[in-house]
């Protein structure tokens, strides 16, 4: 069974990547000018949603940019190599990154949607497990794939994200059509990430053969870019 995917599907998965970057360089620059406009208008900056997800939107730019160097340029998408130095500090300063923009969403809407009941302990769990997979020592493939679940685990905060939308949507009427909007663009983001998991990848790539790599990054690239969109869109909804 081969680990090598071929010339055309690399610059073809490149390419997707780079149109991923694209949009979320293009809704960084929407919402970073709505922001723009309304300390114009207030004569005051304002710590909103619109902000909290252009800090997000914008990490998640930067994280794709390590991801790119990673996939492309040091590992070619072979995962027999992404347990190598400098390949993997290269992959989890990205996924420090990404998750640090949701750790910051996260406390944004603890304070403003919830009064802070959560108190940032989720906050506190996401800048912990990152952490732990920033200093967790890899020196196999094995290794990898562990701090890979571990990277699935320490998404639990981020996932709390979706269900404080769906708590506003079922709580505040005004707000109910943005917050299911935005569960929905969440969480087809969320399943576009979860796809390319290497431990997700790995459970499929058992049952159905390498190939399935193909698909899966397809269908993640996809998924990103779908769910970017509507939330980008939805947040520009919200009143605070």
């Amino acid at each position: 069974m081969t680990t090598q995917i071929s010339a055309f599907e690399l610059n073809f998965f490149l390419a997707l990547t780079i149109i991923l970057i694209s949009v979320k360089l293009l809704l960084s620059i929407y919402l970073g000018k709505r922001i723009y406009y309304s300390k114009k208008e207030t004569g005051q900056f304002s710590l909103n949603f619109i902000t909290a997800f252009f800090v997000l939107i914008v990490s998640l730019l930067i994280s794709r940019l390590f991801y790119l160097y990673f996939d492309f340029f040091l590992t070619k998408l072979d995962h027999t190599t992404y347990h190598l130095m400098p390949n993997v500090l290269i992959w989890k300063i990205g996924g420090v990154i990404s998750a640090s923009g949701f750790a910051f969403v996260l406390y944004v809407l603890d304070k403003k949607a919830l009064k802070f009941k959560l108190k940032g302990i989720f906050v506190y769990i996401i800048i912990i497990g990152e952490i732990i997979v920033l200093a967790y020592p890899v020196k196999t493939a094995e290794d990898f794939t562990f701090v890979s679940e571990l990277g699935i685990i320490t998404g639990v905060g981020a996932f709390l994200v979706l269900f404080i939308f769906l708590y506003i949507g079922i709580k505040i009427p005004g707000l109910r059509k943005p917050s299911f909007l935005m569960l929905s663009g969440l969480v087809i983001y969320a399943i576009g990430g979860i796809l390319v998991n290497e431990f997700v990848v790995s459970l499929f790539v058992a049952i159905y053969g390498y190939d399935i790599r193909f698909l899966l990054y397809l269908l993640f690239i996809i998924l990103k870019i779908i769910g970017l969109i509507i939330i980008a869109f939805s947040v520009t909804k919200f009143s605070i």
